[in-house]
């Protein structure tokens, strides 16, 4: 081992020990309280604890302690136990106040020991520099969940190893926040707060209005909204009005047939004494010529009527469209008429 190795063991155990011996006396003098024997009995139990190295329940109970009854002599065993656990920035911290306090209870020894463990970690702390927030007004900056002063910012902040949380806020902006991980000892880190953005301005959600329903008069049929669509039959399943005037031409179509037949069976099947008894011959039956031409006309005029009735009707029924009546139902009708003889003639497919 070299000189300036042992000359530091010989330092680190000469304070330690002045440390363990503050602590013998660190209670005498308290002044009374009801929390004081839970203090009393705490401290002693954090200091078995820290003298087994156990310092991950001594330095709990070390510092419930002080809580309870702020003694220099528990934040000075506390101090000793973090810097044995590795929190360097809290320990040195820790013995910086316990040789002020140690300063105004007039225990030099105290003081000079204390001083001494805190310029030994000087060295060996990690330090965390917050930047890039300088002059921002209405800004806050929270280390941890402790606030820092802005005029710290920019400049190395003494910190523990571990995780760290950055947070910064100001009036109108976005709040910011980072993470951050230091070793333990001889680290320096730097986070840069950005440009904060500008609060987000709520605007209320729009409302959808509902357009009012249609008025009864406004309500359209099937057939209204689209004129190319054939109607549809009535909600009985009776015919369509298109339909009964189908029916209607039909019928008067059949007559007209029946009396083309007529006028040509008569004259056909006349016997020489059918005007016998009639007064005026001009009057009880036509000549052959017109009796033919009425026969004719009322073949014609029935067939005609009873083709466009049957197109009508077929075309009126249910098909969804024109373009499937026109596919699935046709019909020709025609009619005819000679001298002799006169018809008529219908030839389709449905």
């Amino acid at each position: 081992m070299n000189v300036r190795a042992r000359s530091a063991l010989i330092a680190h155990a000469t304070g330690a020990a002045i440390v363990l011996a503050c602590l013998a006396h660190a209670r005498v003098g308290r002044a009374d309280g009801t929390d004081i024997e839970q203090a009393d009995r705490l401290f002693r139990e954090g200091k078995q604890r820290l003298a087994q190295s156990d310092h991950a329940r001594a330095c709990p109970l070390l510092a419930e302690s002080f809580r309870l009854d702020p003694a220099s002599g528990a934040l000075l065993a506390l101090a000793l136990c973090h810097e044995r656990e590795g929190r360097l920035a809290s320990a040195a911290r820790e013995y910086d106040e316990v040789a002020a306090r140690s300063r105004q209870e007039g225990r030099p020894d105290r003081v000079e020991a204390a001083h001494a463990k805190a310029r030994a970690l000087q060295s060996r702390l990690s330090s965390l520099t917050i930047a890039g927030a300088a002059g921002r007004p209405g800004l806050e900056v929270r280390l941890d969940g402790a606030p820092v002063e802005l005029d710290r910012l920019g400049t190395p902040l003494p910190v523990d190893g571990g995780d760290h949380v950055i947070e910064a806020a100001a009036t109108g902006k976005q709040p910011w926040r980072a993470h951050v991980t230091v070793a333990p000892s001889m680290d320096a880190r730097t986070i840069t707060i950005p440009e904060l953005q500008n609060a987000d301005v709520v605007t209320p959600a729009p409302v959808a209005i509902a357009a009012p329903a249609p008025s009864a008069p406004e309500l359209r049929s099937r057939s209204d909204a689209h004129p190319s669509l054939p109607r549809a039959r009535s909600a009985a399943g009776g015919p369509s009005a298109e339909q009964w005037l189908g029916l209607g031409m039909i019928g008067a179509g059949v007559v007209g047939l029946g009396v083309g037949t007529y006028f040509a069976v008569s004259d056909d099947g006349e016997s020489p004494d059918a005007n016998a008894g009639c007064q005026d011959a001009g009057l009880c039956k036509l000549d052959d010529s017109d009796q033919r031409g009425a026969a004719a006309l009322a073949f014609v005029v029935g067939g005609v009527l009873a083709a466009t009735g049957t197109l009508i009707y077929l075309v009126s029924g249910p098909p969804s469209s024109v373009e499937s009546v026109a596919r699935t139902r046709t019909l020709a009708a025609a009619a005819w008429a000679t001298p002799a003889a006169a018809g008529a003639a219908a030839q389709g497919r449905f």
